[in-house]
């Protein structure tokens, strides 16, 4: 199999979450309950936080280079670029299907299974390293992430 590439971007109501925030410190800033400051300084962090998180986007390279002994890696980047991470695939051992919590979260969490990367929905893959580790990796698209990752594993 080929490379595996997939960018999954958040939902409408994420952006709905940004324009209540937004309308809400603008109304404590007129209310003069707040000083011209808070405001401005909250909008500009959710606004910060809105442009990291608004996509994740995953690709999974069997052997990267020419060097058909080099291991293949899985990368994970968010939105603009960073946060990004690199997986060596010869370091996983096994690849399922699963479902997250809702109270897990969203963006980059620690969660019971280990460390976990997601910025919508539930679904995830859930990749054990030979260190006996997890991670999990949110897609819209499980499925096909799981397939193209165990196609990619070293035999």
């Amino acid at each position: 199999m080929g490379n595996y590439q997939h960018t999954q971007r958040v939902g409408i109501l994420y952006y709905l979450i940004f324009i209540v925030v937004a309308s809400l410190f603008s109304t404590f800033y007129f209310a003069r309950v707040l000083p011209m400051v808070v405001p401005i300084l909250m909008i500009s962090l959710v606004a910060a936080f809105m442009l990291t998180f608004h996509s994740l986007s995953v690709s999974v390279d069997p052997a990267p280079g020419h060097d058909s002994n080099s291991a293949g890696v899985i990368g994970l980047k968010f939105g603009l670029g960073w946060p990004a991470k690199s997986i060596a695939l010869d370091e996983v051992v096994s690849v399922e299907l699963v479902e997250n919590r809702w109270f897990y979260g969203f963006g980059v969490r620690m969660t019971p299974h280990g460390w976990m990367w997601n910025v919508s929905g539930f679904k995830a893959v859930e990749l054990t390293f030979t260190d006996g580790k997890r991670f999990r990796i949110g897609s819209d698209e499980p499925d096909e992430l799981r397939d193209a990752i165990r196609s990619a594993l070293p035999s």
